[in-house]
């Protein structure tokens, strides 16, 4: 799935070979502030708390052989995603990210690709998505949705992030009320981005319409790890619909 920019460029690519690890977890960051270690350790800890929340839950799945990281950019949750699952694949539109994460993880237990085409039918026992969904058009975030419940076992989990609303700072109200090319303007001349970044958000209750109609069941949502004080994210725990047995 690309997305181009105003002048066509690929988003993900500019962002991948001009910042790419602010382009995957922002969190104040900019133009390589993070230190790596610092950046994958916020991937270890948000794995641990969407894992602990799925097991209080009862919906964390008992076969653990694989999980895909969707979105995966240059790594960040595959540390932590291979310590609990026994194989993990990170899927990523962006080769030069693809690139980054192999470099980060070379385990023979981990493996790469630009597409979820690649993965079979029903054999992810965990799919992983966040800060991904947000910046996909309706479409794409339905097609998402669609391979989401091909590729999950019938007793798999999808765990993903996905904003509520803009929260009412200064760059929340500017995305709530500012149309799309004055956005546009703001982030590539203002603040300053690397690269443009589409943003998009809905309320739960039209969330769950929307999976369900792509053959996923909400099981639960919550708030869940603040990466960001102008958006209120929401953590979804999903089920391929009418599939999934109590464990």
């Amino acid at each position: 799935m690309k997305i181009s920019d105003d002048d066509g460029q690929d988003v993900w690519e500019t962002l991948a070979n001009k910042d790419p690890l602010w382009a995957s977890c922002t969190n104040g960051k900019r133009h390589f502030d993070w230190r790596y270690d610092e950046f994958l350790a916020t991937g270890e800890r948000e794995v641990a708390w969407a894992s602990h929340s799925a097991q209080e839950s009862h919906v964390y799945p008992i076969r653990r052989s694989l999980a895909v990281d969707f979105g995966c950019g240059p790594g960040r949750l595959i540390g932590a995603l291979k310590e609990r699952f026994q194989q993990v694949v990170g899927i990523d539109t962006s080769r030069t990210m693809l690139s980054l994460a192999r470099r980060t993880h070379p385990e023979d237990n981990v493996s790469f690709s630009e597409s979820t085409h690649t993965v079979r039918e029903g054999c992810a026992d965990l799919v992983y998505s966040t800060f991904v969904l947000q910046h996909l058009t309706q479409d794409q975030m339905n097609e998402c949705f669609r391979e989401f419940a091909r590729i999950l076992h019938p007793n798999g989990l999808l765990i993903f992030q996905y904003p509520a609303r803009p929260r009412t700072t200064l760059p929340g109200i500017a995305f709530l009320l500012l149309p799309t090319s004055i956005l546009n303007v703001i982030q590539r001349n203002v603040l300053r981005y690397p690269g443009l970044m589409p943003m998009s958000w809905a309320a739960s209750e039209k969330v769950i319409r929307r999976a369900a109609a792509c053959g996923l069941t909400i099981l639960e949502y919550k708030a869940g790890p603040k990466y960001s004080r102008n958006w209120k994210d929401v953590w979804y725990f999903a089920s391929k619909s009418s599939f999934r047995s109590h464990n």
